[in-house]
Protein backbone atom coordinates (compact mmCIF):
# COMPACT_ATOMS: atom_id res chain seq x y z
CA UNK A 1 0.00 0.00 0.00
CA UNK A 2 1.02 3.25 -0.71
CA UNK A 3 1.82 5.41 2.20
CA UNK A 4 -0.92 8.45 2.88
CA UNK A 5 0.23 11.96 1.00
CA UNK A 6 -1.13 14.31 3.83
CA UNK A 7 -0.34 17.45 1.76
CA UNK A 8 -3.67 15.92 -0.34
CA UNK A 9 -5.76 14.61 2.16
CA UNK A 10 -4.92 17.32 5.35
CA UNK A 11 -7.75 19.37 4.22
CA UNK A 12 -10.56 17.29 4.12
CA UNK A 13 -9.20 15.01 6.86
CA UNK A 14 -9.31 18.33 9.80
CA UNK A 15 -13.00 19.32 8.46
CA UNK A 16 -13.93 15.69 10.69
CA UNK A 17 -14.53 16.06 13.80
CA UNK A 18 -13.63 12.77 15.41
CA UNK A 19 -13.17 11.13 18.85
CA UNK A 20 -9.66 12.83 19.28
CA UNK A 21 -10.99 15.92 19.81
CA UNK A 22 -13.02 15.72 22.79
CA UNK A 23 -11.72 12.14 24.16
CA UNK A 24 -7.69 12.52 23.96
CA UNK A 25 -7.19 16.49 23.80
CA UNK A 26 -9.30 17.01 26.77
CA UNK A 27 -7.46 14.24 28.41
CA UNK A 28 -4.21 15.08 27.53
CA UNK A 29 -4.71 18.90 28.25
CA UNK A 30 -5.94 18.41 31.82
CA UNK A 31 -2.52 16.39 32.31
CA UNK A 32 -0.62 19.08 31.15
CA UNK A 33 -2.81 21.28 32.87
CA UNK A 34 -1.58 19.60 36.56
CA UNK A 35 2.33 19.24 35.27
CA UNK A 36 2.08 23.11 34.55
CA UNK A 37 5.03 23.66 32.06
CA UNK A 38 6.68 26.77 30.81
CA UNK A 39 7.24 25.44 27.28
CA UNK A 40 5.62 23.01 25.69
CA UNK A 41 5.62 21.49 21.88
CA UNK A 42 3.08 19.79 19.88
CA UNK A 43 4.89 17.22 17.43
CA UNK A 44 3.19 16.63 14.62
CA UNK A 45 0.58 18.94 15.52
CA UNK A 46 -1.75 19.36 12.13
CA UNK A 47 -3.78 22.18 12.26
CA UNK A 48 -3.02 23.56 15.73
CA UNK A 49 -6.81 22.61 17.16
CA UNK A 50 -4.70 20.73 20.00
CA UNK A 51 -1.87 23.85 20.25
CA UNK A 52 -5.21 26.16 20.05
CA UNK A 53 -6.65 24.94 23.07
CA UNK A 54 -3.58 24.53 25.42
CA UNK A 55 -3.37 28.26 24.91
CA UNK A 56 -5.79 28.74 27.53
CA UNK A 57 -3.28 27.02 29.83
CA UNK A 58 -1.25 29.24 31.68
CA UNK A 59 1.52 28.38 29.16
CA UNK A 60 4.42 30.72 28.26
CA UNK A 61 5.18 29.53 24.72
CA UNK A 62 3.11 27.15 22.40
CA UNK A 63 5.15 25.67 19.71
CA UNK A 64 3.27 23.46 16.93
CA UNK A 65 5.43 21.63 14.11
CA UNK A 66 3.80 19.53 11.19
CA UNK A 67 5.97 17.70 8.34
CA UNK A 68 3.12 18.39 5.77
CA UNK A 69 3.34 22.28 4.60
CA UNK A 70 0.12 22.60 3.32
CA UNK A 71 -1.00 21.61 6.85
CA UNK A 72 1.57 23.78 8.23
CA UNK A 73 -0.40 26.46 5.94
CA UNK A 74 -3.48 26.09 7.71
CA UNK A 75 -1.97 26.25 11.06
CA UNK A 76 -0.63 29.60 10.64
CA UNK A 77 -4.41 30.76 9.53
CA UNK A 78 -6.03 29.35 12.42
CA UNK A 79 -3.42 30.52 14.80
CA UNK A 80 -3.31 34.22 13.58
CA UNK A 81 -3.25 36.23 16.48
CA UNK A 82 -2.56 33.82 19.23
CA UNK A 83 0.74 35.23 20.72
CA UNK A 84 2.02 32.59 22.34
CA UNK A 85 1.33 29.83 19.70
CA UNK A 86 4.53 29.78 17.36
CA UNK A 87 4.06 28.00 14.31
CA UNK A 88 7.75 26.29 12.79
CA UNK A 89 8.06 24.40 9.42
CA UNK A 90 10.54 22.12 11.01
CA UNK A 91 12.74 21.28 13.99
CA UNK A 92 15.89 21.17 13.23
CA UNK A 93 16.65 25.33 14.31
CA UNK A 94 14.76 24.84 18.04
CA UNK A 95 16.84 24.51 20.35
CA UNK A 96 18.01 21.52 22.17
CA UNK A 97 16.34 20.87 25.91
CA UNK A 98 13.95 23.82 25.30
CA UNK A 99 10.19 22.13 25.93
CA UNK A 100 9.25 21.01 29.14
CA UNK A 101 6.43 18.58 27.20
CA UNK A 102 6.00 17.44 24.01
CA UNK A 103 2.88 15.65 22.59
CA UNK A 104 2.73 13.44 19.91
CA UNK A 105 -0.85 12.88 18.76
CA UNK A 106 -2.30 10.21 16.28
CA UNK A 107 0.98 10.84 14.44
CA UNK A 108 2.81 7.39 15.86
CA UNK A 109 0.77 4.74 13.39
CA UNK A 110 1.36 7.19 10.39
CA UNK A 111 5.09 6.19 10.35
CA UNK A 112 6.23 3.48 8.20
CA UNK A 113 9.31 2.15 9.59
CA UNK A 114 10.80 1.76 12.66
CA UNK A 115 13.77 3.90 11.69
CA UNK A 116 11.03 6.81 10.93
CA UNK A 117 9.71 6.01 14.20
CA UNK A 118 13.03 6.16 15.69
CA UNK A 119 13.85 9.62 14.42
CA UNK A 120 11.04 11.02 15.32
CA UNK A 121 11.26 9.99 18.89
CA UNK A 122 15.19 10.79 19.18
CA UNK A 123 14.09 14.31 17.74
CA UNK A 124 11.62 14.75 20.62
CA UNK A 125 14.66 13.14 23.07
CA UNK A 126 16.81 16.27 22.18
CA UNK A 127 14.40 18.85 22.26
CA UNK A 128 13.00 17.94 25.77
CA UNK A 129 14.72 19.48 28.65
CA UNK A 130 16.32 16.84 31.06
CA UNK A 131 13.37 15.13 33.50
CA UNK A 132 10.74 16.56 30.38
CA UNK A 133 8.02 14.71 29.42
CA UNK A 134 6.79 12.79 26.18
CA UNK A 135 2.59 12.26 25.79
CA UNK A 136 1.64 10.64 22.96
CA UNK A 137 -1.57 9.19 21.63
CA UNK A 138 -2.03 6.06 19.62
CA UNK A 139 -5.29 4.46 18.12
CA UNK A 140 -5.35 1.08 20.71
CA UNK A 141 -3.31 -1.39 18.59
CA UNK A 142 -5.04 -4.54 20.68
CA UNK A 143 -8.24 -3.15 19.38
CA UNK A 144 -8.28 -2.42 15.31
CA UNK A 145 -10.47 -4.36 14.19
CA UNK A 146 -13.59 -2.88 16.26
CA UNK A 147 -15.64 0.15 14.72
CA UNK A 148 -15.31 2.95 16.69
CA UNK A 149 -17.76 6.47 16.52
CA UNK A 150 -15.09 7.70 14.03
CA UNK A 151 -13.24 5.36 12.52
CA UNK A 152 -13.10 1.59 11.71
CA UNK A 153 -10.09 -0.52 10.09
CA UNK A 154 -9.81 -3.14 7.84
CA UNK A 155 -6.99 -4.90 10.07
CA UNK A 156 -7.33 -8.64 11.25
CA UNK A 157 -5.95 -9.43 14.17
CA UNK A 158 -3.97 -12.33 13.19
CA UNK A 159 -1.45 -9.95 12.46
CA UNK A 160 -1.16 -7.95 15.69
CA UNK A 161 2.41 -9.73 15.98
CA UNK A 162 3.66 -8.73 12.76
CA UNK A 163 4.99 -5.31 12.83
CA UNK A 164 4.86 -2.67 9.83
CA UNK A 165 1.39 -4.65 8.61
CA UNK A 166 -0.80 -1.90 6.31
CA UNK A 167 -3.80 -0.98 7.38
CA UNK A 168 -6.89 0.79 5.92
CA UNK A 169 -8.70 3.28 7.75
CA UNK A 170 -12.10 5.14 7.35
CA UNK A 171 -12.46 8.45 9.69
CA UNK A 172 -15.92 9.70 9.88
CA UNK A 173 -18.26 11.74 11.50
CA UNK A 174 -21.44 11.36 9.90
CA UNK A 175 -21.03 14.80 7.46
CA UNK A 176 -17.06 14.03 5.85
CA UNK A 177 -15.35 10.88 5.78
CA UNK A 178 -11.41 10.41 4.61
CA UNK A 179 -9.85 7.06 4.44
CA UNK A 180 -6.29 6.90 5.33
CA UNK A 181 -3.05 4.05 5.12
CA UNK A 182 -1.96 3.66 8.88
CA UNK A 183 1.14 1.07 10.05
CA UNK A 184 0.35 -1.14 13.16
CA UNK A 185 2.85 -0.99 15.57
CA UNK A 186 1.97 -2.95 18.82
CA UNK A 187 2.57 -2.62 22.30
CA UNK A 188 6.35 -4.67 22.28
CA UNK A 189 7.04 -2.68 19.45
CA UNK A 190 5.97 0.84 20.92
CA UNK A 191 7.27 0.07 24.44
CA UNK A 192 10.72 -0.98 22.62
CA UNK A 193 11.42 1.66 20.32
CA UNK A 194 10.90 4.29 23.30
CA UNK A 195 13.11 2.42 25.34
CA UNK A 196 15.96 2.27 22.46
CA UNK A 197 15.50 6.20 21.56
CA UNK A 198 15.93 7.04 25.52
CA UNK A 199 12.48 7.24 27.10
CA UNK A 200 11.10 5.70 30.23
CA UNK A 201 7.35 4.94 29.88
CA UNK A 202 5.63 6.26 33.27
CA UNK A 203 2.16 5.48 32.99
CA UNK A 204 -0.23 4.09 29.93
CA UNK A 205 -4.14 5.16 29.59
CA UNK A 206 -6.78 3.87 28.06
CA UNK A 207 -9.34 5.71 26.97
CA UNK A 208 -13.29 5.02 26.10
CA UNK A 209 -14.74 5.59 23.27
CA UNK A 210 -17.15 9.09 22.51
CA UNK A 211 -20.77 8.62 23.93
CA UNK A 212 -23.16 7.85 21.67
CA UNK A 213 -26.87 6.09 21.43
CA UNK A 214 -25.73 3.10 20.62
CA UNK A 215 -24.51 0.22 22.81
CA UNK A 216 -20.86 0.94 23.33
CA UNK A 217 -18.30 -1.13 21.50
CA UNK A 218 -15.97 -3.51 23.65
CA UNK A 219 -12.04 -2.52 24.28
CA UNK A 220 -10.77 1.06 24.03
CA UNK A 221 -10.25 3.27 20.64
CA UNK A 222 -7.19 5.16 21.99
CA UNK A 223 -3.99 4.60 24.23
CA UNK A 224 -2.34 8.06 25.48
CA UNK A 225 1.50 6.66 26.88
CA UNK A 226 3.33 9.09 29.17
CA UNK A 227 7.03 8.75 29.20
CA UNK A 228 9.78 10.47 30.63
CA UNK A 229 13.33 11.68 29.05
CA UNK A 230 15.92 9.11 30.91
CA UNK A 231 18.26 10.80 32.90
CA UNK A 232 21.53 11.30 30.99
CA UNK A 233 23.86 8.92 32.90
CA UNK A 234 26.92 10.14 35.24
CA UNK A 235 30.66 8.48 35.28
Amino acid sequence: MNATNWNLVGSEYYKIKESRYDIVFTFIRDKIAKINPKCILDYGGGDANFSIGCAKLPIREIVTYDPSLSITKSARKNCKGIKKIKVVESTKLLSSESFDVITLNAVWMCLETTKACMRVFKDIKRLLKPNGILITSVTHPCFRNIQYSTYKTNFDMKNYLKSRTQFRVKIFDGKNDVNVIDTHWNLSDMSSQLSESGFIIDRLYELPDRQSNYKRKKGSPWLVILAKREPQKTI
